[in-house]
């Protein structure tokens, strides 16, 4: 698991889900897995520790040849595009940043594939040369397909080693201390989306603290999301290179952690001689193995998810990248694919089974080589030499101490969102016991710790009140005081990625020349329309019709009048100007949050029923509220309809939003007198909406009647019948 953890950690290719970045590494690992001991040492230091000389080594090169997949495996590494979610199962690759025979390092630019959801810029995993490239610019590519082969420096050497374990365990039991712990760096890895840096906004640990695999050991920001990020190792954290508050860019080391990883090799090195011939019945029981397939930390604080579905049985037959089960959490539900090749031999769990991160999914029986051979080295006869054996012993002893059940681990488990309130009220959360899974904080255990906060705070007053208190049990009770009310003035620093993101458009809108315009919207029969459908839906659909979801309706059917309202202008200096006419109409909708101002968007309206619309409205709020929008959730949209009115205001005036060509807001609805056709008056629902265009390629015109259109849609929603395919 910790060798898994690294690669998704540090050698995790750009994509647009963590799942998919686990799979790649996962397909990465499962294509480089062998004895540790043959990639510990090279073939020349090999030589002087064993008093084997080269053209041995070579003719004991020979004999491993059956632990090698292909001959080639241990030089060439391929490169595949890994599952990226969301149901895509191909791509265009748009553009190639590299070409045959040049040099690259781990974390370069290698291409560019887009899909109908996002363009996405994939990163080197290995560092080495070019041998090939499978696909040229504009072609299509299917998930699982080679993109590229990389030459890695030094690994055709590597294999060498094998052999030579017996007779280099014949080597002074001194060299043991020496390989019995490793500094493993910690990077932060490339977490896509075309996020290049990120702020470092918690610490769950200190340098000298133990940790396990799976630990938290910070927690960083974006402007998109918060994310804590665990510990691949297990050991001791020896250097730690940023504070609190610092940007740190994609690639960066976070954390040294000294890993007991070199401490395989000590009981091979302590052990006495044995026959070399020793060798081959070990790597002739390679032939199966049973590969356990765990369930990797998928970040965000989660720390189970439960398995909402099973795509194989047991005794099937499963290639790299199938598809085995589905799960959810309370932020996604994701799709974890086979990293082996082989048959199920065993599921762990039943559908809807609550998961813990760490358990095992499956267990895959491989027709490979497996890495036994490194396992089976230190089951050779007892350590003979004392003075061998105590390093050994001291350094298993910490291992244990290190990941005893018992042991609290770093950190607190919490979401975004209770993070943010701890701060608004002032708590810690290293003092609050959480009551949820695997010991999260929840709200709830924030808002009683609020609670008890004023009663333990009663004690406090001095023991020597105490006989005057007893002395006057008959005083009346204290009449109560307003809290005094602070006058000073202070500076506020904007330092969330929400006020950051809403300063940055907002600057960005002013460079937009607008134009506005108001109507008066009519909705008594609207609304008597709602007032019908609502308990009819929740009865017969489990939903109810809510007037966004008809207004959000009403505002598709305008655009397929004049499309040009769901447009972006292009960029300034373009040459010559020119502005995209979405086919889509995804609208964005304002949600209000605890964190601030949420905008997601509701994809395809045109082709949703308002049912359909209605639930994604529901979706979105929940998700926002709760702090859990996807990046899916929040891009794309192309026009915009704010719903203001339900806090409360009469005559809104909205700002352009994300560069899109007209936003809408709508004001309370008031009852008022108007006059009917019989120039009688009555009360009349009224609702007020403004509209604002950008002038560069709207003119007032069209906004008018755009604006005309959908009062006519929302005043006679009969009408609909006519519109609708």
């Amino acid at each position: 698991m910790a060798v898994l953890s690294r690669a998704l950690s540090s050698k995790a290719p750009s994509c647009l889900t963590k799942s998919a970045r686990l799979t790649a590494a996962r397909a990465s690992l499962a294509s480089r897995q062998v004895p540790a001991v043959l990639r510990a040492v090279p073939a020349c230091s090999l030589a002087r520790s064993s008093g084997l000389g080269l053209q041995q080594l070579a003719a004991l090169n020979l004999q491993t040849r059956s632990l090698r997949t292909t001959p080639a495996s241990w030089a060439v590494q391929q490169f595949k595009l890994a599952d990226i979610g969301e149901g895509i199962a191909e791509v265009q690759l748009t553009e190639w940043f590299v070409k045959e025979g040049q040099m690259i390092k781990e974390m370069d630019n290698v291409c560019s594939v887009e899909s109908d959801k996002a363009s996405v810029e994939l990163t080197s995993p290995y560092t080495g040369k070019i041998v090939k490239i499978h696909h040229k610019a504009n072609a299509t590519v299917k998930v699982g397909a080679i993109l590229i082969d990389v030459e890695t420096a030094g690994g055709a050497s590597a294999p060498a080693a094998a052999p030579v374990a017996a007779r280099a365990a014949a080597a002074p039991a001194a060299a043991a201390p020496a390989a019995a712990a490793a500094v493993q760096q910690f990077k932060l890895a490339d977490i896509g989306e075309g996020i290049a840096e990120v702020q470092l906004t918690e610490w769950f640990v200190k340098e000298g603290d133990k940790v396990k695999e799976m630990d938290n050991l910070c927690a960083v920001e974006s402007d998109k999301a918060s994310v804590e990020l665990t510990s691949p190792y297990t050991g001791t954290v020896k250097k730690i290179y940023y504070k609190v508050q610092d940007t740190v860019k994609v690639g960066s080391v976070l954390v040294d952690i000294a890993s007991g990883s070199g401490a395989a090799a000590a009981p091979a090195a302590a052990a006495p001689a044995a026959p070399a011939a020793a060798a081959a019945p070990a790597a002739a029981s390679g032939g199966s193995q049973v590969q356990s397939f765990k369930l990797a930390d998928i970040g965000e604080g989660i720390a189970e998810v439960q398995l909402t579905e099973l795509f194989v049985k047991e005794g099937d037959m499963v290639k790299e990248m199938d598809n085995l089960c589905s799960v959810e959490s309370d932020k996604a539900s994701v799709e974890l694919t086979s990293p082996y090749t082989g048959k199920v031999a065993k599921i762990y769990h039943k559908v809807q089974d609550t998961v813990k991160v760490g358990s095992v999914l499956f267990d895959i029986q491989t027709a490979g080589a497996a890495p036994a051979p490194a396992v089976a080295a230190p089951a050779a006869a007892p350590v003979s030499t004392p003075a061998a054996a105590a390093p050994v012993a001291a350094s298993r002893a910490a291992s244990a101490a290190v990941s005893s059940p018992g042991a609290k681990a770093p950190g607190v488990l919490a979401t975004p969102k209770v993070r943010s309130l701890a701060k608004q009220m002032g708590i810690d959360l290293n003092t609050i016991k959480g009551s949820g899974a695997g010991g999260r904080v929840l709200q709830e255990d924030l808002q009683g710790a609020a609670a008890q906060a004023p009663a333990a705070a009663a004690p406090a007053a001095p023991t020597a009140a105490a006989p005057a208190a007893s002395a006057s049990k008959a005083a009346p009770a204290a009449v109560f005081r307003p809290p005094v009310r602070s006058s000073e003035d202070r500076k506020v620093d904007i330092t969330d990625n929400v006020g950051k993101g809403m300063v940055k458009s907002m600057n960005t809108a002013l460079q937009q020349p607008f134009m506005a315009l108001g109507e008066e919207i009519d909705m008594t029969e609207m609304l008597k329309l709602q007032k019908h459908l609502k308990d009819y839906s929740l009865k017969k659909y489990g939903t109810k019709v809510t007037v966004t979801a008809l207004m959000i309706k009403a505002m598709s059917l305008a655009l397929y009048d004049y499309p040009i309202i769901n447009s972006k202008f292009g960029p300034a200096d373009a040459s010559p100007n020119y502005y995209t006419a979405f086919g889509s109409h995804n609208i964005t909708i304002a949600v209000d949050t605890p964190h601030g101002l949420m905008v997601p968007n509701i994809k395809d309206v045109g082709n949703l029923s308002v049912l359909e619309i209605q639930q994604e409205v529901v979706r979105l709020a929940k998700d926002a509220q709760a702090g859990r929008l996807s990046l899916k959730d929040m891009q794309g949209g192309t026009i915009t309809l704010s719903n203001i009115g339900v806090i409360g205001t009469k005559d809104p005036r909205p700002i352009l939003y994300d560069g899109q060509a007209v936003i809408g807001a709508t004001g309370r609805t008031m009852v008022l007198p108007r006059y009917n056709s019989k120039m009688e008056l009555e009360p009349r629902q009224i609702m007020n909406i403004r509209w604002v265009g950008d002038h560069r390629h709207l003119d007032g015109a069209t906004l008018a009647r755009f604006s005309n259109a959908f009062k006519q849609y929302m005043e006679n929603p009969g009408e609909w019948l006519l519109a609708l395919k």
